[in-house]
């Protein structure tokens, strides 16, 4: 697909941090350990129920077994495990009663335990995401002038708001998701075998088809959720940028122009949701026809092994309650596969955002405090320039070269020259908007690079407050 990324400035207004997405390893470990750390008591909390939960819900199928085994058929006697039989009335009414509510308390269970699991998850991915928020808005107020001069606003506010949010569904479920299929996956597995060790190995044979299935699922699916997220940073940008100059816009008439830039970005996003959603449609439905071909043929072997007996090489017999289990399990262990395969379609699409927002989280900062960084106060505001030079990422040429000249307290300086020759950047260098490549800048006597970062800004806000005398009431009046 061929597509416009340069904007109308002529920088690159797409793809914020996309070399990142395959360079970033364990992005949502990294996640869940770093902003999971101080939530330890409500995480544990979670974790059990999401554990209990699945297994307390595999309770009633055993249960249906014996009761069409023991107390239908009376085929076999009624026993459970791990409980002694003289427990147990010998009246088949009052065995069906103790099945009925031994039945009903493990649905109330499980039922319980996954509204303490769901109100835990969601707990944590609230309070996760508004301190990830934070963060991220935290981190992007320390960065120096030059990255918002190399990216965009829009592609910014998709990270705070589309990123961020997107965390919603990762936190709140994919844990929780996980934990359920894990163990209800190895408590069927430990069902099946328990019941009828040699019927599980037939029922147990779609689970390597499905495995590969969702491989390929993962390969295809991972690139294309990269995709989407940087399209929709894109298409924010465009957006922001259209509505933050509508003034220019309309001015120019330019709206058809801005119009069919914002419509080509959205046609770009159409596309990538577009060709992940094929990918998501092809998928699935082969995973179900999987899965219901193998409930197939555990209907017409398992018929046929009661009727005939043990087919081939198999020696148990099987009976009707161990049957009507088996596939009942059936049906419950390969859901797990198919939502495991909804999970890694989940996890493709949220770590895209996790690695913009720790790529974000880690861009360095450009203007640092030194050791032992000065704060003046109450300084007469005499600045001195002493053959700095400065030159902007990527040029070649300096915007400025050696420049020294000195501003007394309350001067008034003109600095004259045509566009590109460096007076504003002049005016940048002394807040430390920027630090520069060679010589000194000097308030009073320190090193402006020696005073903390934020320094000098905080001292013109005031000096703008108070009208006072702490910097030249006109330090530098950019002419031309």
């Amino acid at each position: 697909m061929t597509t416009d990324d340069t904007d109308a400035d002529g920088g690159d207004a797409s793809l914020l941090f996309e070399e990142q997405q395959d360079t970033t390893d364990w992005p949502i470990p990294r996640l869940f350990w770093e902003y999971g750390r101080d939530y330890r008591p409500l995480i544990a909390v979670a974790l059990l129920a999401s554990i209990l939960g699945p297994i307390a819900s595999l309770l009633p199928t055993y249960l249906l077994k014996v009761v069409i085994d023991a107390v239908i058929l009376d085929t076999t006697g009624f026993t459970l495990p791990l409980v002694p039989t003289d427990w147990f009335s010998t009246t088949r009414w009052r065995q069906l009663l103790l099945s009925v509510g031994l039945i009903v308390g493990a649905a109330v269970t499980s039922t319980a335990l996954g509204w303490v699991s769901s109100w835990a998850w969601g707990r944590f991915a609230q309070t996760v995401q508004h301190v990830v928020r934070t963060d991220a808005y935290e981190k992007i107020q320390r960065l120096g002038i030059a990255f918002f001069d190399d990216q965009q606003t829009g592609q910014i506010l998709s990270i705070l708001n589309d990123d961020v949010n997107e965390l919603n569904r990762l936190l709140e479920r994919f844990l929780d998701d996980l934990l359920r299929i894990g163990a209800r996956f190895i408590g069927i597995a430990a069902f099946l075998v328990y019941l009828h060790w040699q019927l599980a190995l037939l029922a147990l044979l779609p689970v390597p088809i499905l495995a590969v299935m969702s491989r390929w699922f993962i390969t295809q699916i991972r690139p294309k959720y990269d995709d989407v997220r940087q399209r929709v940073g894109v298409l924010n940008a465009r957006i922001e940028n259209s509505l933050s100059g509508i003034t220019v816009v309309k001015a120019y008439t330019a709206e058809p122009f801005e119009a069919h830039r914002v419509d080509d970005a959205s046609k770009q996003l159409l596309d990538t949701r577009w060709d992940v959603i094929t990918t998501r449609i092809s998928f699935f439905p082969a995973m179900n026809i999987v899965n219901w071909l193998s409930f197939g043929v555990l209907v017409v072997i398992g018929g046929l092994w009661i009727l005939n007996g043990p087919p081939l090489f198999f020696t148990k017999p099987l009976s009707v309650g161990t049957l009507v289990a088996f596939l009942t399990y059936n049906r419950q262990f390969t859901g797990p596969l198919i939502q495991a395969g909804h999970l890694v379609d989940l996890y493709h699409d949220a770590r895209a955002s996790v690695v913009r927002i720790f790529a974000l989280n880690d861009y360095d900062i450009e203007i640092n405090d030194h050791e032992n960084a000065l704060s003046p106060v109450n300084v007469d505001g005499a600045v001195a320039y002493e053959d700095v030079t400065f030159r902007y990422d990527g040029d070649d040429e300096p915007a400025v070269d050696g420049i020294s000249f000195e501003v007394e307290p309350g001067a008034f300086v003109g600095l004259v020259g045509p566009t590109g020759s460096g007076k504003t950047t002049l005016t940048k260098l002394l807040p430390r908007f920027y630090d520069p490549d060679e010589g000194t800048i000097r308030l009073e006597s320190p090193d402006t690079i020696g005073a903390d970062c934020c320094w000098g800004r905080k001292a013109q806000s005031e000096r703008n407050l108070r009208s006072s005398r702490d910097l030249p009431r006109q330090l530098v009046r950019p002419q031309g």
